[in-house]
């Protein structure tokens, strides 16, 4: 249970409430810019969670981010994570030489690693 003392949406709340978790205790928690749905952070964990080193957390309010007079539904949240099938590499993405921008291998869909709906995390 997340403690009312707790802010998840600021680094320093947010890395206190991770510290307590079995898996995802991180060494360095950074925020991410560009969403306006929800707080963003890379997570750099201590341990290895399934293979990976890093991970992306999201915490939602029930408002945007930066403005609490716009109502966003938490729901969002805890709906199924099912991006794989949307996930389309356009062969458009061509520089001026013809080469793909993108390399093989540095795009992949996410996968819900953990949610918790009491706190909003995903």
């Amino acid at each position: 249970m997340v403690s009312s003392s707790l802010d998840l949406s600021r680094v320093d709340d947010l890395a206190a409430y991770l510290e307590a978790t079995p898996d995802f205790a991180c060494q360095q928690l950074t925020p991410l810019t560009g969403g306006t749905g929800n707080y963003t952070f890379r997570l750099h964990l201590k341990r290895p969670y399934k293979g990976r080193s890093t991970l992306v957390v999201k915490h939602a309010k029930p408002y945007v981010p930066g403005n609490r007079n716009i109502a966003f539904a938490l729901d969002r949240q805890v709906r199924p994570l099912d991006v794989s099938s949307s996930l389309i590499v356009n062969r458009k993405n061509l520089d001026v030489r013809g080469k793909s921008t993108i390399a093989c291998g540095e795009v992949s869909p996410p996968r819900l690693a953990h949610l918790c709906s009491r706190s909003s995390l995903a």
